[in-house]
C-alpha cells in the first residue's frame, strides 16, 4: 500500500510540476532620446523579470530594473527660490511585483493586463534634493510575442498611478526576450 501511495504521490507532483509555466526575461526599458549643446544623447535601462504562471489565465511576475538619471542644475528651496547645485548623475532601482492576467487564445500573440505595486529606494545623491523611497500601485498591459514553444518577445507597459519622485517616470515601455521553462 505504501509503494501504491509513493507513485500515487510522485506521478501526481511530476505532473502537476510539468503544468507548471515559468518564464525568464530580460528587458530593456526607460529608453529616452535628448539633444543639447554637446550633441545627441540615448539612454535605457535594462532588467530582468521572473514570471510564474498561478493558473492558465493568472501569473504572477517579478521585475527588477536599474535606470540612470540625472539631477536637474538646480533645487528648489523650501522657501520656493531657486539654488544651483552641479547636476549628478544616479542610478534607481525600480522592483515591481504584479498579478497579470492572460487573455487566452490560439494565436502567437499573449496579451495580459494587471495590477502591481511598485517601489523605488531613494538615490544617494546627497540631501539637498530630498529623495525619498516611494511605494505605490501601478497598471500593467502587454503583449507575449512566441517565436517557439519556449522562446518569444515581451512588449509591456506599466503605469504609476499617485504621487512619485519627478525622476521615475509615470509610464514606463519595455521590451525584451522571454525564455519559458
Amino acid at each position: 500500500m505504501r509503494k501504491l501511495l509513493l507513485l500515487a504521490l510522485f506521478a501526481f507532483s511530476s505532473s502537476a510540476f510539468a503544468q507548471q509555466k515559468n518564464a525568464f526575461s530580460i528587458f530593456v526599458t526607460d529608453w529616452q532620446f535628448s539633444r543639447d549643446t554637446r550633441g545627441s544623447h540615448a539612454n535605457a535601462g535594462a532588467g530582468i523579470a521572473f514570471d510564474r504562471m498561478l493558473t492558465p489565465r493568472f501569473s504572477a511576475e517579478l521585475a527588477i530594473a536599474s535606470e540612470r538619471h540625472h539631477t536637474y542644475p538646480y533645487i528648489v528651496n523650501t522657501n520656493g527660490l531657486f539654488q544651483e547645485v552641479t547636476p549628478r548623475a544616479f542610478r534607481i532601482y525600480p522592483v515591481d511585483l504584479a498579478v497579470r492576467y492572460h487573455f487566452l487564445n490560439e494565436t502567437r500573440w499573449k496579451p495580459f493586463i494587471g495590477v502591481a505595486a511598485h517601489y523605488v529606494g531613494a538615490p544617494h545623491v546627497g540631501s539637498e534634493f530630498r529623495y525619498q523611497n516611494h511605494f505605490g500601485p501601478e497598471i500593467v498591459g502587454g503583449t507575449v510575442v512566441q517565436l517557439g514553444r519556449s522562446f518569444g518577445l515581451v512588449l509591456d507597459g506599466k503605469i504609476y498611478i499617485g504621487d512619485r519622485e519627478h525622476y521615475d517616470y509615470p509610464f514606463k515601455p519595455s521590451f525584451g526576450l522571454l525564455w519559458r521553462f
